[in-house]
């Protein structure tokens, strides 16, 4: 090692497909997505939680109400610091140190948000990196997992 932290982006796979050896980086991310998606998802959560609220009426008032400065700074402590950025590269430790008037900006951008009914487009999308499964060939598409990555701002929504 040179001391250097290992990223999931320095990993390299090395990748067969119908017997050839694919080189291409597009291709294994291809192979990768189609190995990754064949798999049911009632085989992945086959028995999956179900969230039932008490009384949506009674709840009414309570769900329309904005976030306040104390819920989003609640939301921010609560996040992992050890939690990998998604795409847009936002570590959670940054928002932590970050000013109050950008974090008031941030809390009108999720109460916009959460009064419309819409989460951001851009906080939904996940990076998707293969992990190796242990004891699996590391050729074979089917011996990694899917591990996605979120956005911080995702996380903390």
């Amino acid at each position: 090692m040179n001391g250097k932290r290992m990223t999931l982006d320095d990993r390299k796979y090395e990748i067969r497909h119908q017997g050839q050896l694919i080189t291409s980086d597009f291709l294994k991310a291809d192979i990768f997505a189609n190995t990754f998606m064949k798999k049911p998802l009632d085989t992945v959560l086959p028995n999956p939680p179900v969230c039932v609220l008490p009384s949506v009426a009674q709840h009414k008032k309570s769900l329309v109400l904005p976030f306040s400065f104390s819920e989003l700074q609640t939301a921010i402590e609560r996040c992992n610091l050890n939690s990998a950025p998604g795409y847009d590269e936002i570590h959670i430790k940054w928002l932590i140190e970050t000013p109050d008037i950008f974090r008031a900006k941030l809390l009108e951008v999720c109460n916009n948000a959460w009064r419309e009914g819409k989460f951001p487009t851009p906080w939904k999308i996940a990076l998707i990196y293969p992990i190796l499964k242990p004891g699996k060939p590391p050729e074979d598409p089917v011996s990694y997992r899917p591990i996605s990555v979120l956005p911080t701002m995702g996380k903390i929504f």
